[in-house]
């Protein structure tokens, strides 16, 4: 049986709360992540106007909390989950409920907050500065399920059969 371990949720949220991310720059994120390794993406909740990405601790999942190897006996996070979009959702943190279009969270962490690096990197990738906060975990919460009448809808495609090309039109005589 695994020893008892503190653990917390850390959650960063633009400092701007109505700040609107274009869709790249939460992918550029979970891209990062999962290319240093530090979590891997699971499960998704992809609706038209939000999208919610859930994935699992890696190998390097230690790396945005502390320096050097990691040789605890459980893993470093439970979950991490990034939200993006132009529909805000309701969150917990710090004093008061907020409404946020965009966060990203550790859910179950073993240590309660981030290296700089980390935030720099994050900030760097979103051009934005980002409030932090840290509480207590209890349980991991239930995946968000996207609504019938969130769900994407087909993008339909628009002009003739040459929109979008560019260069010349070559027609045969």
């Amino acid at each position: 049986m695994a020893p008892k371990v503190d653990r917390y949720d850390i959650i960063m949220i633009p400092q701007q709360r109505s700040v609107c991310f274009a869709p790249g720059v939460g992918v550029s994120i979970i891209r990062n992540l999962a290319v240093e390794n530090i979590c891997r993406p699971v499960a998704e909740a992809v609706a038209e106007t939000w999208v919610e990405v859930y994935s699992e601790a890696g190998s390097s999942a230690h790396d945005p909390f502390m320096k050097g190897a990691y040789d605890g006996a459980v893993p470093v996070f439970k979950e991490f989950v990034i939200r993006f979009g132009s529909k805000p959702c309701s969150i917990q943190f710090g004093d008061e409920d907020e409404a946020v279009l965009f966060f990203l969270e550790f859910r179950g962490v073993v240590f309660d907050d981030f290296l700089g690096e980390f935030r720099k990197r994050i900030a760097d990738i979103a051009c934005t500065g980002f409030d932090v906060y840290s509480r207590s975990h209890t349980k991991v919460p239930a995946h968000r399920k996207v609504p019938k009448s969130e769900l994407p809808q087909g993008k339909k495609k628009k002009g003739g059969p040459s929109a979008g090309l560019v260069g010349t039109r070559v027609e045969e005589l």
